[in-house]
């Protein structure tokens, strides 16, 4: 169809584009560039070269959609006559803000206001355009390690005294670090060369006892603070870190997997307290050596001085050169570590599946590939360190021999004391071993920064907004109302499109619909798991984003499909909504849930360990426990989601009975699995592709023969086949 042109306009009433977009395929499909601009009065498309290949006036558009293509999608418009007119194709780089322009021209369109967010996520280091390891995540060749290392200071901010007396005995270990070789320089001056008798060489050899007898003390003082503050900040950097995963939105879990989170909490918070508490202080009291030293050796003899530390701005340019290669192979390291944990955490929580697919061989094979990957970023890694450490240590090596060569002479011909050779000698060692440690300290500063920016990213990750709406601290009636309400998990392809309906306090609402259609999308936001992107959901006439989280979920029981009981006993699993229970509230939620019986039956009662993810108990009783815990929560709004879908007969029996109970007086959302169950729901909502075709009661829709008719007729014939199946057998 051709396309249809807005009517032209004089150069000088040009307006502003509303919606301005870059997209980066041609007309042809290939890469190119068309830009994509949105006015008031029209929708048009930009050649690169400037010419006009699309132009619609908005008054002619009915609405406007994304359709998804592989690797990318395509802006469609619906034009008045009922025509769809595509406009302009993209790569999924982009889809998320084309999505947001198609619900920008629907709402021009319409006549609404414009409300759109075209903000799109950052796959790229906007200063070095790197690839970004996580969207909208930390480039780590760009991260700014001085802030970091402020940071992680930070976490000894509690223990001053401690760090101060760890600081205190850094220099009291430097200073007696430095008496030995002076004690050694005056008995080769004066009693090896004659000058003095045996009894200046006892004394001196006393004091030279007293010297070791007080660095052991100071030692094993240093010990203690250390394993004091290595025990507490390790903690408090552990609880940090699990407090702030506890508190972020749903959707940060939805894009990380367990095991990488995991690795955060153990791996990468080792590295950074392993760092702040073993590291820092050495550099501390090698730092401080080494000036000593300097300051020594410069008035011992400046000019032996000045040769032996010749090599040592060679080996501070190689480790300045070297710095951000090693971190960013550190950092290719850590994200292979988290990757490895993923793998593992995942096939053991699923060892039942790969068991009953004897899948064993192919998990191996997995695990086999994260850790060969493992393994070479961590060779690739530590065979550039230790060819950067080869090369200093070859360098610092040069000062023995400059001081055997230069100091040898001076001694010969008579221009320095034995003595004094002997203290270089001495301090040579001294004064290398800490630089060679310094090379070693870029390896373990680069890791513990990697861990660092890791563990940080997490806690600077915006969490759920538990404060915000903390004023509305009132009891909830339980009326939800759906205004428009649209939302995706992924922008650029929404799962619900502009829903509508309320449901009043008391009243039970069945959620049906094929797989798909927005069900548990639907329940994710009551919870508020999510919030919409457009619309708004209020809750007794009070939108729920102004109510505390707190108050919001502690008047919300959830029920679900697959029952989640932590390792404990069934007692603690009832009382999880409402810690603190008397055993009498407990037991009694117990009998409404119809659980009372069978965990009486139990040889502990209600001390029964469940065990993990409650694998004691069996499906049924798994799901009693949870009404169990529902009931005793006694929430204003109940969520139902398939909570009988996977039990038998007499279990769904009893279930319902339990249901029954728990639903009176509260306004509940119901997803069922066998329709049927939903004859008692007040109202049934039919949901497909996101939007509700549908509403009414159960009677209403089978009178009504339309998609809810359907769905039950498809159930029947089902039922049927599996019916005729088992006779057969």
């Amino acid at each position: 169809m051709a396309t249809r042109l807005a009517p032209p306009r004089p150069q000088h009433q040009e307006e502003e584009p509303l919606i301005r977009l870059e997209a980066d395929f041609d007309a042809d499909g290939r890469f190119g560039r068309r830009t994509l601009e949105v006015t008031p009065d029209a929708v048009r498309v930009l050649e690169a070269s400037g010419a006009t290949a699309f132009q619609m006036p908005i008054a002619d558009i009915q609405t406007a959609r994304n359709e998804p293509l592989v690797g990318g999608g395509r802006l469609e418009v619906t034009a008045n006559g009922g025509d769809i007119l595509p406009v302009v194709t993209y790569s999924q780089s982009v889809a998320a803000q084309f999505s947001e322009a198609a619900r920008g021209i629907e709402q021009l369109a319409k006549g609404e206001p414009l409300s759109i967010n075209l903000k799109q996520e950052r796959t790229r280091c906007p200063k070095c355009g790197r690839l970004l390891p996580e969207k909208d995540g930390i480039c780590p060749a760009c991260v700014n390690r001085g802030k970091t290392m402020l940071r992680i200071a930070g976490f000894l901010a509690p223990y001053r005294p401690q760090a101060a007396g760890l600081a205190l005995m850094a220099v009291l270990t430097t200073s007696l670090n430095l008496a030995p070789p002076l004690i050694q320089r005056n008995l080769i001056n004066t009693v090896l060369m004659g000058h003095r008798g045996l009894a200046h060489l006892y004394g001196l050899v006393g004091l030279w006892l007293g010297i070791v007898t007080a660095n052991v003390g100071v030692q094993i003082v240093t010990g203690r603070l250390t394993a004091f503050l290595a025990g507490h900040i390790a903690a408090d950097l552990r609880a940090r870190l699990y407090r702030a995963i506890e508190y972020l939105q749903i959707g940060y879990f939805d894009k990380k997997q367990v095991g990488a989170i995991t690795s955060r909490v153990t791996q990468d918070t080792d590295r950074v307290w392993g760092f702040l508490v073993h590291r820092v202080p050495y550099l501390v009291t090698n730092g401080l050596l080494m000036v000593g030293i300097a300051i020594f050796l410069l008035r011992t003899n400046g000019l032996l001085t000045l040769c032996i530390l010749a090599p040592m701005p060679v080996v501070i340019v190689l480790a300045a050169a070297f710095w951000k290669p090693m971190s960013t192979l550190f950092t290719r390291v850590g994200q292979k570590w988290a990757r490895f944990h993923m793998h593992l955490n995942e096939s053991l929580s699923g060892i039942r599946v790969v068991k009953a697919f004897a899948q064993e061989d192919h998990e191996n094979d997995k695990f086999t590939r994260r850790n060969q990957e493992l393994m070479n970023a961590g060779i690739t890694a530590d065979s550039r360190w230790f060819t950067l450490f080869g090369a200093m240590t070859l360098f610092t090596s040069l000062g023995a021999l400059i001081n055997w060569t230069v100091g040898g002479a001076m001694v010969y011909h008579h221009r320095m004391s034995l003595g004094d050779f002997w203290l270089f000698n001495a301090y040579l060692t001294l004064i290398y071993m800490p630089l060679q440690w310094f090379g070693q300290l870029n390896n373990w500063f680069s890791r513990a920064m990697a861990g660092a920016e890791r563990i940080f990213e997490v806690m600077d990750t915006q969490p759920e907004p538990y404060l915000k709406g903390a004023q509305r601290e009132t009891a909830i009636v339980g009326e939800v109302e759906f205004a428009n309400v649209r939302f995706g998990y992924d922008k650029s392809n929404p799962v619900l499109k502009g829903l509508n309906f309320t449901a009043k306090p008391g009243e039970m609402i069945g959620l049906v619909g094929k797989s798909g259609a927005g069900k548990s999308t639907t329940i994710n936001l009551i919870c508020r798991f999510y919030e919409p992107d457009a619309g708004s959901l209020t809750i007794d006439g009070v939108d729920y984003r102004d109510i505390s989280l707190q108050t919001l979920r502690r008047q919300i029981g959830l029920v679900l499909q697959e029952p989640f009981l932590f390792n404990g006993t069934v007692a603690e699993n009832i009382a999880y909504g409402k810690p603190g229970a008397s055993f009498e509230d407990i037991m009694e939620a117990a009998k409404a849930a119809n659980a009372h019986n069978f965990i009486l039956g139990k040889p502990d009662g209600y001390d029964t360990m469940v065990g993990e993810r409650g694998a004691k108990l069996s499906g049924g009783e798994r799901q009693r426990v949870s009404i169990a815990r529902a009931i005793l929560h006694d929430p204003r709004i109940l969520i139902l989601d398939e909570a009988t879908s996977s039990v038998d007969v007499e279990t769904e029996k009893q279930i319902q009975e339990a249901i029954g109970r728990l639903t009176k007086g509260r306004t509940t959302f119901a997803i069922a699995h066998r329709l049927s169950t939903l004859r008692n729901a007040d109202r049934l909502i039919v949901l497909d592709g996101g939007q509700i075709v549908e509403m009414g009661t159960h009677a209403e829709l089978m009178e009504k023969q339309g998609e809810f008719h359907k769905l039950v007729q498809t159930q029947s014939q089902v039922t049927q086949i599996i019916g005729i199946g088992t006779q057969g057998e």
